[in-house]
């Protein structure tokens, strides 16, 4: 499993909607990477789910 794919499905019941969205935006290619970041994480903010935003978070040892 990707970790698109882990993301996608830490994503609740509720917030089916958004994980559509997040299928359309991973797949668009009408943006660049670092724009497509920021709507991803954006997106997933809005299902107020911790899990999925600290999986899109850099690592401190970088």
């Amino acid at each position: 499993m990707s970790s698109l794919e882990q993301i996608y499905a830490m994503i609740p019941d509720f917030a089916e909607d958004v994980g559509l969205k997040l299928t359309f935006l991973v797949a668009d290619e009408t943006h660049s990477p670092q724009p497509k970041y920021g709507l991803l994480l954006a997106s997933t903010t809005a299902t107020r789910n911790t899990a999925p935003v600290a999986a899109m978070e850099p690592a401190d040892d970088l």
